[in-house]
């Protein structure tokens, strides 16, 4: 919270044994925005040309379809418990740096995960494109979490490929290599909102391709490339929870009312008079609540 203080010249408090005046002056609070940048916590590459495929710790990702029939799909998950529980998601930035393809511009679209998958340690080598055997928790078209010692006993998809949102969260053209490519819409922003209230609905989203045509690949940096600064990144802008101890009344204000307020706690012994977090209702509690305020109401 962002507190301002009105006339602060004519801010007089007095706290007496019996009673307190109340000041002359107006305070307002705003929340102020926030932002994180944050890297992928498992992204993995999955082929549809066997359920026994995997590129879980590989440093390329995949989208689209080659020359024959096969596909490629990317997956990626962020860890956004770093955002406050209650903030509001206001806008969202997804980039992935693209290296290597096999067409001209081409939609890939990012869907909303619906079911959990897990990233192992697969790793393909060389370039990638046909990914290698499935190791323990790999991710795989058909299985969400690869047991190689019984696969068909492994967690699978409801439909191969990855479960999802039909419509996606967002669409770009992804054309030359050599560049970043952005996703940024109201939806995604609203499905980091969905991690936020509920995070055990964060699966992550799946990019695909266009997977109608022959030859529309696109090889994309994971977040294991040597590389930091070419790992997909995902910028988030939110407004945090209101949180003013000075705001005793909870209206999103620091007013004369909240001096009314804070007497009625004092007086009461209820919990919005500790102002101080030491237990117990004090009249050191009063001067605690002008330190709030001036330490930007915490």
């Amino acid at each position: 919270m962002n507190c301002k203080l009105h006339n602060p010249s004519r801010f007089r408090v007095y706290l007496e044994a019996t009673a307190l005046a109340l000041p002359l002056a107006m305070f307002t609070c705003s929340t102020l925005a926030d932002v994180t940048t944050l890297t992928p916590v498992a992204d993995a590459a999955i082929y549809s040309q066997d359920p026994g495929i995997a590129n879980g710790s590989g440093i390329y990702l995949f989208t689209g379809r080659i020359a024959g029939i096969d596909l490629r799909r990317t997956l990626l998950r962020f860890d956004t418990s770093s955002i406050p529980a209650g903030s509001t998601i206001d806008s969202v930035s997804l980039t992935l740096f693209m290296n290597r393809t096999t067409s001209g511009p081409i939609d890939n679209s990012l869907h909303l995960v619906t079911n959990d998958w897990t990233e192992g340690t697969s790793d393909p080598g060389g370039q990638e494109g046909g990914g290698t055997g499935a190791e323990q928790d790999d991710v795989t078209w058909v299985y969400r979490s690869y047991n190689p010692a019984n696969p068909p006993a492994s967690p699978a998809w409801t439909a191969a490929g990855g479960d999802f949102v039909s419509i996606p969260s967002d669409t770009i053209s992804v054309n030359a290599a050599g560049q970043s490519y952005t996703w940024a819409s109201a939806q995604m922003a609203l499905d980091i909102q969905t991690w936020i209230d509920t995070p055990a609905d964060n699966f992550g989203w799946i990019i695909i391709g266009n997977e109608s045509t022959p030859i529309t690949t696109k090889r994309f940096i994971s977040r294991h490339h040597t590389n930091p600064s070419l790992h997909p990144t995902l910028v988030v802008n939110f407004t945090p929870p209101a949180s003013c101890l000075a705001d005793v009344n909870n209206d999103g204000k620091v007013t004369p009312t909240d001096f009314t307020a804070w007497i009625n706690a004092f007086n009461n012994n209820l919990p919005e008079c500790d102002q101080n977090g030491d237990g117990v209702c004090t009249p050191t509690d009063f001067t605690a609540w002008i330190a709030n305020f001036n330490a930007g109401c915490p």
